[in-house]
C-alpha cells in the first residue's frame, strides 16, 4: 500500500509554484510534482503531522553544514519525534555536500538510528539495507545545487507512543550534513 500524503522536505526551485518545507500534499499532486528537479518529499501521515509540536515529522537545518565524521562512525544530526505505537517505517532524508570536489567515486555510509544521548528514550529500530546509504552510490546525475539529498527507510514499533530520539550514524570523509528531516508513514 502507497502514502497517501507526502510532505515537502525541501524546494529548491524559483517562483510562485515553490512549496515551503512541511507542506503536506496528497499522493495524486504527489505524483504530479516528483518529477521536478529540486523538490523533495518523504511519506507522511496528514493527521499525525498536525497533531503536535514533534508528531510523525522532524527537519532541522544546520547553516554550512555538520561535518561527519572521516574514519570511525559516530552520531551526528540528533533529532527528536513524536511516533504512535504502530508498526510503521521513519523515513529519513538529509541533504549532503563534500569539500572533495567532483561528483562520484566517494565512500562512507549513513543511517538513522535510535539516540539516548538526548534525555529521552532512542526509538526502537530494525535497520535494514534500505536504511542505510552508501555514498559509493552517489552520482552526478543526482547532483544540484552544489550537494546532493539522501536518505533511507527504517522498520520501528514503539511499545507505546511518544517522543524518541534519533541521530543519523556514520562517516563519510570530507562530507557535511546542511539538513535533516524525518516522518513515520505507515505501510
Amino acid at each position: 500500500m502507497s502514502p497517501s500524503h507526502w510532505i515537502v522536505v525541501e524546494d529548491r526551485r524559483q517562483g510562485p509554484d515553490r512549496l515551503g518545507p512541511g507542506e503536506v500534499v496528497t499522493t495524486a499532486t504527489y505524483r504530479k510534482l516528483c518529477v521536478n528537479r529540486g523538490l523533495h518529499f518523504l511519506p507522511c501521515v496528514a493527521d499525525l503531522v498536525n497533531a503536535g509540536a514533534f508528531s510523525g515529522y522532524f527537519r532541522r537545518e544546520y547553516g554550512t553544514g555538520v561535518p561527519m565524521p572521516e574514519a570511525l562512525p559516530a552520531s551526528v544530526c540528533r533529532m527528536a519525534v513524536q511516533l504512535n505505537s504502530v508498526p510503521s517505517d521513519l523515513n529519513w532524508m538529509a541533504r549532503v555536500t563534500t569539500i572533495l570536489g567532483g561528483h562520484e567515486g566517494f565512500t562512507g555510509r549513513l543511517s538513522i538510528v535510535g539516540d539516548t544521548s538526548q534525555a529521552i528514550m532512542g526509538a526502537p529500530l530494525s535497520t535494514t539495507s534500505e536504511s542505510t546509504f552508501n555514498f559509493a552510490k552517489l552520482t552526478e546525475d543526482e547532483y544540484e545545487d552544489g550537494g546532493w539529498v539522501i536518505g533511507g527507510t527504517a522498520k520501528t514499533s514503539p511499545q507505546s507512543a511518544g517522543v524518541f530520539g534519533l541521530a543519523l550514524y556514520g562517516a563519510a570523509r570530507g562530507f557535511r550534513v546542511e539538513w535533516v528531516a524525518v516522518t513515520q508513514s505507515y505501510d
